[in-house]
């Protein structure tokens, strides 16, 4: 499944209900180079960046950049263990300028929300498509689910009064991996869509429900230049 939410710059119409200056400006940052004469590499978020830039490690080749859009778990504590979606809405919010509640400046900061009122992160995990539904009107899609983290009755709907719906993000859902879904995932970042990949097994190809799983902020990709 992926997520795709617009940028706020796209969304004039409700920045002029809601009165006041977001926060953060979405700006759309793009990085496109080849790593070889087969492959490319396409990366949102970050400007300038080459395969120059990266370094080999971790079995493979890793990036380190202060303007990487990252909000991390509490690694001493297992109070977030299962927050992997939250850490991908908050980067989503971010990126995207979605920042105009209380003093929230950055990606971190939002995931601190995520962390103080959704109170089983320790046994439970969630979904960014209703946790971004949550967060602009306050509707919990999940919220009598058991095997779903659970938030606070009084919290979210950050922009209840304009948003009543969840109609500013969308999803994908595929069970292969395709050129088609990736396409149009690098056709949102391009377009300054936020981007969440959420991933998992099946235990067949018909199988209905999904096992385990792992959330992570879609930045880009590399591929075939063919």
């Amino acid at each position: 499944m992926s997520e795709y939410l617009p940028a706020e710059k796209n969304e004039e119409n409700i920045l002029s209900v809601a009165g006041g200056d977001f926060d953060v400006s979405p700006v759309i940052s793009i990085s496109s180079f080849d790593i070889s004469e087969t492959e490319h590499a396409f990366i949102a978020s970050l400007e300038n960046i080459t395969w120059n830039d990266f370094k080999a490690g971790y079995g493979g080749y890793y990036l380190q950049h202060e303007d990487v859009v990252d909000a991390e778990k509490c690694i001493s504590l297992d109070l977030d263990d299962n927050m992997c979606w939250a850490n991908a809405t908050a980067n989503i919010l971010y990126y995207t300028g979605w920042l105009n509640i209380s003093d929230r400046e950055d990606e971190s900061d939002v995931f601190d929300l995520f962390t103080s009122v959704f109170c089983y992160g320790d046994l439970y995990g969630g979904n960014t498509y209703y946790a971004l539904d949550w967060f602009f009107t306050g509707n919990y899609i999940p919220q009598n689910i058991r095997s779903y983290d659970k938030p606070l009755r009084d919290a979210g709907g950050y922009f209840s009064s304009t948003i009543t719906s969840s109609n500013l993000s969308s999803y994908v859902t595929t069970k292969t991996i395709s050129v088609s879904v990736f396409s149009e995932a690098i056709d949102k970042l391009e377009q300054g869509y936020g981007v969440e990949l959420s991933m998992g097994y099946f235990g067949s190809s018909t199988g209905t429900y999904r096992y385990g799983g792992h959330a992570v902020t879609l930045w880009g990709l590399t591929c075939d230049k063919s």
